[in-house]
């Protein structure tokens, strides 16, 4: 389901690509515009599998088409049809007693990925492969199909044996053999099991739908089973609905896992169903020491889910992936890595000139500029340090220092005109371990180049 960079922008989801900017902190957009039931189902009216179950397809009293969402049936030839359209999957085989998840929020998931795959391939071109591992691959196979750039392998984890039978004859009519590696999950063996028995592989990322309930009686009492509609069917079963400790509890068990391996992955995820669960697992991770990380919601209609990650790397994603800017979430989001200072009376040139003298002016930072020198274009000013050579002490080391060696801070600058002669200059944190020291670099650069106007 991840789509190839060339096509990414010209197929069913070039939409959802842009994003808006908040001040400093733009939110991930949702795919809303992408599936409405009603322009959905008129233009899959030719489509065989929906064709077949014409009960379930009504007029509203507003002539609009629906779906009865109370018709099991109905719930899974959608899904078929939807997958089939966009995506070119055949899924012959999903049972009726199994989970059937809604397609909007997953590819919403999946496009979320896609975004950080990309990312981190712009900040370490060097990567060479992308390896997923999907560890609650459900039947339907939802969240797995082809991956980007030239490596496309994933991993899919699950304990149930009907799931995995099902998926395994997906696999095959879909013809993904060569991509996908189906692994049975054992009650008592570690979730991130596949990575533990792999120790000379690496893997980009983890995705994870988790069971939500720890009971099944909370399970169907829940109002998450109902995605589409207030009155809309589960068809999941207790393996796939059910864990002890909820999914706190499970995505609990990952986080604790992850700290063993490390950056033998790069991104951690989970998709989580409630929002209490958010403040939860982020205070968790704070217990862990684990600083680089985020959360982003999806939202589709009146469903809203919200998506966790964590990483023991480097490098640092835009707060457009990593940070919601809600009030109920204020206090566990993670720090900002994108910063912004407003400028009045100043032109862009201005600007951009101030920033490169600064950044000139210290001995261990190391810069490049694109495009180079055409400031009719937006330009993109990348800066590495080597140490800190920007704070009082260490302008007292005069000589000692070189913007040599490997970096211990990247930053990316770029600046935007604004009404009323403002100008904004933009930091974006890419790369380093100690927030410290990028909050300082930034500090010491929004400062001085303020000073110069």
């Amino acid at each position: 389901m991840f789509v190839p960079p060339e096509h990414a922008r010209t197929n069913v989801f070039s939409r959802a690509r842009s994003t808006t900017t908040d001040d400093a902190t733009p939110a991930h957009p949702p795919l809303k515009p992408l599936y409405v039931i009603d322009s959905s189902v008129r233009s899959l009216d030719n489509n065989a599998q929906l064709r077949s179950s014409t009960a379930s397809i009504f007029a509203t009293s507003k002539g609009a088409v629906g779906i009865d969402f109370k018709n099991e049936e109905a719930q899974r030839q959608l899904t078929q049809a939807l997958l089939s359209r966009d995506f070119g999957l055949t899924l012959g085989s999903l049972p009726s007693d199994r989970l059937c998840p809604p397609v909007p929020n997953r590819v919403d998931y999946v496009l979320w990925i896609q975004d950080i795959v990309d990312k981190t391939f712009e900040v370490d071109p060097g990567t060479s492969s992308v390896l997923g591992i999907d560890m609650s691959v459900l039947a339907s196979l939802i969240l797995t199909g082809g991956i980007p750039h030239d490596s496309n392998l994933w991993g899919a984890l699950d304990i149930d044996k009907k799931s995995l039978l099902s998926a395994e004859k997906n696999i095959a009519s879909n013809i993904l053999q060569e991509q996908i590696t189906l692994w049975t999950s054992k009650p008592n063996e570690k979730v991130l099991s596949p990575i533990f028995a792999n120790p000379e592989q690496r893997f980009m990322f983890t995705m994870c739908n988790p069971p939500f309930y720890s009971s099944y009686s909370e399970a169907v009492n829940s109002p998450i089973v109902k995605e589409f509609d207030p009155f809309a069917v589960c068809t999941g079963a207790e393996v796939e609905m059910v864990t002890e400790g909820g999914e706190v509890g499970f995505v609990r068990r990952i986080i604790m896992e992850s700290k063993e391996l490390g950056e033998r992955c790069s991104w951690y995820t989970s998709l989580l169903g409630k929002s209490s669960s958010v403040a939860s697992l982020v205070e968790t991770l704070k217990e862990q020491s684990i600083d680089n990380y985020g959360v982003t919601e999806l939202v589709q209609s009146h469903t809203k889910r919200w998506v966790i990650l964590w990483s023991f790397g480097d490098i640092r994603l835009p707060d457009t992936l990593c940070r919601v800017s809600r009030s109920q979430f204020a206090g566990h989001m993670p720090h900002p890595n994108n910063m912004v200072q407003a400028i009045s009376q100043t032109t862009v040139s201005g600007v951009i000139s101030s920033t490169l003298t600064i950044l000139n002016s210290l001995p261990a930072v190391r810069w490049s500029q694109t495009p180079q020198g055409d400031v009719s274009q937006p330009v993109v000013i990348t800066a590495s340090a080597t140490a800190n050579c920007w704070s009082r002490s260490a302008r007292r080391k005069a000589g000692a220092f070189s913007d040599d060696g490997p970096a211990v801070l990247t930053c990316q600058f770029t600046v935007t005109s604004e009404a009323d002669s403002k100008v904004n200059l933009y930091c974006q944190w890419v790369r380093g371990r100690e927030r410290g020291l990028f909050e300082s670099f930034w500090s010491h650069v929004s400062r001085k180049v303020a000073e110069k106007q």
